[in-house]
């Protein structure tokens, strides 16, 4: 029974995951990782293959490039494991996309290429999206392919894509595109001055895309729609696109597109003359990019920021993006400008919110105050002074309902109470707590403006209303002689509704009601209006110390991200794209630290460099994508080798380099051994070696017990001249030189 509600769960939660692939936030990031996680306890690898590709897209788009890229390729590796056709041709289209965004097409085409091969075999493979057919992952593919084209203006060649996307996503209502087939086609037509081919197609484009509220493509298509607008010189309807273009760009997380747009209307506005708005609008677009790490596009918004400055005659602020337009790699300081500039708009949201809590105390003070001098005019008052402080001193409203209920029915012990809170945005009065004859019952919002409502009436007017005789009374308040039957209240006979106001600001209604004629002597209404008045305070403090405590939980959410993307961003520039591995910038760090560390404690410090063989052979007879993927599984099969026992990083190209501290010559060598066989016996097809069938690699390792006169390059040079002398004896062997540490071990080894 309980295997079957798991499985229930992982569908329902595969379903929810399918309806929002193509909602790129961080809670789909989060929907991801439980569902993977979920089907991973199950061994559900159709289900985790799927979450895997998911991940994959949605981290593609909010510009982790790198878990996008992992999480891909994991993707694909379980897809081919259990021959899912289709799962490996959209990850193959999200590594394109990936390449694609970081400026790399010919790696780009390689991928979409690769989609399309697969699909040779998809109406005679399995596939996990089965509702889908072949011409739905053609359009994507074609359309991607277009793309890259068309940046290179190989507009011809890019409209023939375009166009067979076209004809394949037409029979689908445009599922796979989503209408932004539409959108390229029409950018095309308009470089080809075809302007009014291209307004169709925009039009048609914003039918599809409104359909299926892609706001990414939304964005792009007035965007677009603008530039040809402006082709024809309608400057007015040019920038009513572009205003149409920033406000669906607000809701998107696609850095991306936002700074194509940003170029787009700096443009505009130049040819408007209004440079001003221009470079204010190029400076948005560069921040963007610092933040997303988008190189190429930074260095557009430079090219603009330079042509501006120096028509303004800003040398000074022209020479500084020259500067940056030549140096363009990620600098820490305005990481650090960034990140102080968000905890100072974070900390002066705080600073408000305290504001506001100081504000609503000294008020909630003062209204005690004011209600305590009228009660203290009233005998046995003390019992509402007292319950008054308790309301004014809780911050959790149903709480505050409850000790008002409890108060009101033992002063006075009516047959109804009632508090209704009033939402200004709807115009609705709910009630939260309702009590009849001491039993809770559900009772319906009521509207404001209804007039056939004491409540409405009372808080509209911000008037007490008092009937002691509702039944020959109520047509002196309200014209509808249908109340009584429409309200359901036979029996009551006297009520009382009192508005809960704070400086002109409408809380509430409380309303106490009775069976009873003329129940409501002066000594209960008083009280009545005493606790009116605390409540109100009470109530309106309980909402804003709310808001306050979601506004502060909000930026410690805020806190948290901020702090990941700090870690992110460091591990990103320590570790191969690729691979995973540490790269070389984090071997030079952890090699001087062992170095350093070897001569303090007079210990063996070992290098080991070793490289794939005839990798460049592999290469050019299996393509650049099984290349990669042949890096990434030795790389992370010695990884798993090795364990805890050495560092590994990537060196460059296929070479790979560990060290090995405090361990002695014959352990290291037993260990590269190890390292060595796991990879030939992974057995990876190689039919361009001259040695094997099979991937191997070749390694040459130094060790010294390094003192202060020795320097780490020599260790690293004489690592890969052991390296070149067993690649001279044949390749898949070890060469290991150190002497004279290697001279009293040989024999063993």
């Amino acid at each position: 029974m309980e295997e079957t509600k798991k499985r229930q769960a992982v569908k329902e939660a595969l379903e929810a995951l399918e309806k929002n692939r193509y909602v790129f936030t961080e809670e789909t990031v989060r929907m991801g990782h439980e569902t993977y996680k979920a089907c991973q306890e199950l061994d559900y690898k159709e289900g985790m293959a799927f979450s895997l590709l998911v991940l994959g897209r949605v981290y593609c788009y909010l510009n982790d490039y790198q878990n996008a890229m992992s999480f891909s390729f994991d993707a694909i590796n379980l897809a081919q494991e259990l021959n899912i056709c289709d799962l490996q041709v959209l990850a193959y289209i999200n590594i394109g996309s990936i390449f694609f965004d970081m400026d790399d097409f010919e790696k780009s085409l390689d991928y979409y290429n690769a989609a399309l091969r697969i699909m040779d075999i998809f109406q005679h493979s399995r596939n996990y999206l089965y509702e889908y057919k072949a011409k739905y992952f053609l359009s994507k593919i074609y359309n991607n392919i277009g793309e890259v084209h068309r940046l290179h203006e190989l507009y011809q060649e890019a409209s023939r894509c375009y166009e067979l996307a076209y004809e394949y996503d037409k029979e689908d209502e445009f599922q796979g595109t989503f209408g932004v087939i539409q959108i390229n086609l029409g950018y095309v037509e308009c470089y080809l001055e075809h302007y009014e081919k291209a307004l169709e197609y925009m039009k048609d484009a914003l039918k599809y895309l409104e359909k299926y509220n892609y706001a990414i493509g939304l964005v792009e298509a007035y965007a677009v729609l603008a530039l040809v607008y402006r082709k024809l010189n309608d400057q007015i309807h040019a920038e009513e696109s572009f205003d149409k273009a920033l406000s669906y760009s607000s809701v998107i997380e696609y850095a991306y597109a936002k700074v194509d747009l940003y170029i787009q209307y700096s443009e505009f506005l130049e040819e408007n003359e209004r440079y001003q708005e221009a470079v204010t609008m190029l400076l948005t677009a560069y921040q963007l990019c610092e933040e997303s790490n988008l190189y190429s596009q930074s260095m557009e918004v430079c090219r603009c920021l330079i042509r501006f400055y120096e028509k303004m005659n800003l040398e000074r602020e022209a020479f500084t993006y020259y500067r940056l337009y030549f140096d363009n790699q990620r600098k820490q300081e305005p990481i650090k400008k960034m990140n102080k500039t968000k905890r100072f708009e974070m900390k002066l949201k705080f600073d408000k919110l305290e504001l506001e809590k100081k504000d609503i105390l000294e008020k909630s003070e003062q209204f005690r105050k004011e209600t305590k001098e009228l009660s203290e005019t009233i005998s046995n008052i003390s019992a509402i002074s007292e319950m008054g402080s308790k309301l004014t001193t809780s911050s959790e409203l149903p709480t505050i309902y409850q000790m008002l209920w409890n108060a009101i029915s033992e002063f006075m012990e009516p047959n109804v109470f009632g508090i209704g809170l009033f939402d200004e945005e709807t115009g609705f009065i709910s009630y939260p707590f309702y009590m009849e004859n001491n039993i809770p019952i559900k009772f319906r919002n009521t509207n404001i403006q209804e007039e056939a409502s004491m409540a409405a009436k009372a808080l509209r007017e911000k008037k007490i209303i008092i009937l002691d005789d509702l039944q020959n009374e109520y047509l002196s308040y309200l014209e509808d002689e249908e109340y009584i039957s429409k309200s359901n209240c036979y029996e009551i006979n006297a009520v009382l509704f009192c508005p809960l106001v704070i400086d002109q600001q409408r809380i509430g209604v409380m309303t106490v009601q009775s069976y009873e004629k003329n129940y409501f002597t002066i000594h209960r209404i008083e009280a009545v209006k005493a606790y009116a008045s605390y409540a109100a305070i009470a109530i309106n403090h309980a909402i804003k110390s709310k808001r306050l405590i979601d506004e502060v939980e909000k930026r410690k959410y805020l806190q948290a991200q901020l702090e990941s993307s700090n870690e992110q961003l460091s591990y990103l520039s320590e570790h191969d794209a690729l691979t995973g591995l540490p790269n070389k910038r984090k071997f030079d760090l952890v090699m001087s630290q062992s170095w350093e560390r070897a001569v303090q404690r007079n210990e063996y410090l070992a290098v080991a460099i070793f490289d794939i063989d005839f990798f460049k052979q592999y290469n050019d007879y299996y393509g650049h994508i099984e290349g990669d993927r042949c890096l990434y599984i030795v790389g992370n099969l010695v990884k798993k080798t090795g364990g805890h026992e050495l560092f590994l990083s990537r060196f460059g190209g296929d070479e790979f380099v560990m060290i090995f501290s405090g361990q002695s010559p014959k352990k290291v060598y037993e260990k590269c051994e190890e390292i060595r066989r796991a990879v030939e016996e992974k057995a990876i097809p190689h039919q361009k070696s001259f040695i094997e069938s099979v991937v191997t690699i070749t390694m040459g390792i130094h060790i010294l017990i390094p003192v202060e006169e020795n320097l780490i390059q020599d260790c690293i040079s004489e690592a890969d001249h052991a390296l070149y002398k067993a690649k001279e004896k044949g390749r898949n062997r070890i060469e290991m030189n150190g002497y004279p540490y290697l001279k009293e071990t040989e024999n063993e080894l």
